[in-house]
């Protein structure tokens, strides 16, 4: 491989002395879509209220892949959980891929990148049983796969981080081109958007990881969008983004 980010080590958890500023993907993706919104969320930390109740269907897939993941029976479990619960995890046990050979599950990882880290959990990393490909998952239960999954930054971070931390992984020396990225939608049915990785593709990931951190470092202002990407914003009314320019 001819470009590379440095070893990242997991859990996520930096230390306070560390310098190094610390950056999720939602806020990549804040950035990409809004700077203004980015200003609001993150370097004002106007946290909008969220209600837990609309997790609850993610939340508790997870925690029964958890479980699967460590060989335990999760029947028992079942019946004290919601109908759409129990639908969900009977829909996605039904396909093959929970049953790929698990590697890690909920996987914390912090990736230097310039002078920050990139910090995140990836739900599931798996060997294919008949490729021995290696499967970084993402579970996608209550909400949908990206509108444009090959260039999503959950699919550009959590791909570098595993190929950077093969050796935390007690891999052999993972190629890009022995991994892809694979959204799982589970709805009625189960749906997988896998992206291959190779040596361009991955190169390209850590080109667009890089500028964009150092742009989100070095920034001074924090210019509103032409147009309003996100109608559900809760910062619409104050933003500026209604006034219309004489």
């Amino acid at each position: 491989m001819s470009a590379s980010l440095p070893p990242c080590s997991s859990p996520p958890s930096v230390s306070l002395q560390d310098e190094r500023s610390v950056l999720s993907v939602n806020q990549l993706k804040t950035w990409q879509k809004c700077r203004k919104k980015y200003l609001y969320d993150y370097v004002h930390q106007l946290h909008w209220p969220t209600d837990p109740s609309n997790f609850r269907l993610g939340r508790d897939i997870h925690k029964l892949l958890d479980y699967q993941s460590r060989g335990l029976d999760c029947r028992v479990l079942l019946q004290d959980l919601e109908s759409d619960t129990k639908s969900c995890w009977e829909t996605l046990m039904a396909s093959p891929f929970p049953h790929f050979p698990v590697i890690a599950n909920e996987w914390g990882f912090q990736l230097p990148v310039s002078s920050a880290y990139l910090i995140g959990r990836i739900d599931r990393i798996a060997r294919h049983p008949d490729t021995g490909e290696i499967w970084i998952i993402d579970w996608k239960t209550g909400t949908g796969v990206p509108k444009f999954p090959e260039s999503d930054w959950q699919t550009m971070v959590y791909s570098a981080a595993v190929i950077a931390a093969y050796q935390d992984l007690e891999l052999p020396d993972l190629s890009p081109k022995d991994a892809c990225f694979a959204y799982v939608e589970v709805k009625e049915t189960v749906r997988d958007i896998v992206i291959p990785l190779d040596t361009r593709v991955y190169e390209h990931f850590i080109h667009q990881i890089e500028t964009t951190v150092s742009e989100i470092q070095s920034a001074s202002e924090y210019p509103l969008p032409e147009s309003c990407p996100d109608h559900y914003c809760p910062y619409e009314s104050i933003c500026g983004i209604r006034v219309k320019s004489p």
